[in-house]
């Protein structure tokens, strides 16, 4: 229904990207984050799509948003449902979970830059604290996006052995962390922990907002 707005002229190309981007927040915040069934709002979604296909308003389509807004999981909720997005190379059934941290590490680089510098397939999956299997290593608190090249180079060595690394990234997400951490000594479960609470809430707040 957007897509039929806009091409007969009813919705500029600016509005379509951004309903559909709360949308896209919408469901990647309610089932791939927190995996909530849609059962119970498909019928909505159905019953605004009909009626947006038929009229097009913003006033239709801000209802809807407003009645999606009220299925938003708690932020206590969709932090703990994060944190079951790890991974670890050395788990091949973690393995269905490469692409949705790839997708959260790219979404949240593009919080820091918004230019579309970046693209999904650029990037490797870099562990802070070396990948030992467990959901601390595992969890999007330990890790980083990186090129191939750097996250090779920076395997397996101490926290204080990558930084040098680390400091040859471009990514504004990277840079982002080096501000805050580089100075550090070492990287355990405790700085882990602590950095979960910053970004849970920005994910929460402002790059998966609708």
């Amino acid at each position: 229904s957007l897509f039929s707005a806009y091409i007969k002229g009813k919705l500029k190309i600016e509005k379509l990207i951004h309903n559909l981007e709360l949308l896209e927040n919408f469901h990647f915040l309610f089932s791939a984050v927190c995996n909530i069934s849609t059962n119970k709002i498909e019928k909505d979604l159905q019953d605004y799509s009909l009626l947006l296909e038929e009229k097009f308003e913003n006033k239709t389509f801000n209802e809807l948003m407003s009645k999606l807004q009220t299925l938003k999981p708690d932020y206590d909720f969709f932090k703990t449902s994060l944190l079951k997005k790890w991974f670890s190379n050395k788990d091949k059934d973690l393995g269905k979970n490469r692409k949705i941290v790839k997708y959260i590490l790219w979404k949240i680089e593009y919080y820091y830059q918004p230019f579309w510098e970046l693209k999904l397939w650029d990037i490797n999956i870099e562990h802070i604290k070396n990948d030992d299997w467990l959901i601390w290593t595992g969890s999007l608190w330990n890790l980083l996006p990186l090129s191939s090249e750097i996250n090779w180079n920076a395997d397996n060595k101490t926290f204080i052995q990558k930084i040098p690394y680390y400091k040859k990234s471009n990514l504004e997400s990277v840079k982002s962390f080096l501000k805050q951490y580089w100075k550090m000594s070492k990287w355990d479960n405790k700085d882990i922990e602590a950095r979960s609470d910053c970004l849970a809430k920005i994910a929460y707040e402002e790059i998966w907002k609708f």
